[in-house]
């Protein structure tokens, strides 16, 4: 400690990196407990629309884009595997890469997931119900990311494709935008 003083005070434009630095880091921190936070009042909010879904039954996540082009999750809310946490998906493929290419919220069913190709279908087999929603930065207009709620019941019981369900992913995509 007595080395950062020392430097500081020889340096100070080290002290004003020093401070932008650890406050970037902070922003950053705070950032992923709001988006985290958000992504879990998303699925209480739409166990609460629906009697037919449980808390478990439900998963919500933000994908953002990557440099090489594809999705990868960067924050989750619900029970991911490590497989789905590290999957990218390309634009087309699933009910995110759909969405991120016609840039609209689309659903997808069972039927949908297992049509995927490998390794896709594999890792998620067990979903059965998707809708996902692209996100774009508010300052510049750029396309970022989807955010996607999963459901491990179909889309019948999950009602991911009512509109009133669509309507509260909407809000929260739009929130999420604005932490991005």
């Amino acid at each position: 400690m007595w080395l950062v003083r020392l430097i500081v005070s020889k340096l100070p434009r080290f002290a004003k990196v020093l401070e932008q630095v650890l406050c970037e880091q902070r922003v950053s921190q705070i950032r992923e407990h709001a988006i985290t936070f958000m992504l879990e009042c998303l699925r209480h909010e739409l166990v609460a629309l629906n009697a037919h879904l449980a808390l478990p039954d439900l998963r919500a996540n933000l994908m953002l884009l990557q440099p090489n082009g594809n999705l990868r999750m960067v924050y989750t809310s619900g029970d991911y595997s490590l497989a789905e946490k590290q999957l990218e998906w390309r634009e087309g493929i699933g009910c995110c890469g759909m969405a991120w290419a016609r840039k609209e919220p689309t659903v997808t069913d069972i039927e949908d997931t297992e049509r995927l190709p490998p390794p896709y279908k594999e890792v998620v087999q067990h979903v059965q119900s998707v809708l996902s929603v692209p996100l774009r930065r508010r300052t510049t207009g750029e396309w970022i990311g989807v955010l996607n709620v999963d459901a491990l019941k179909p889309l019948e019981q999950s009602c991911l494709g009512e509109p009133e369900m669509r309507d509260a992913v909407v809000r929260y995509a739009l929130g999420i935008e604005l932490l991005l």
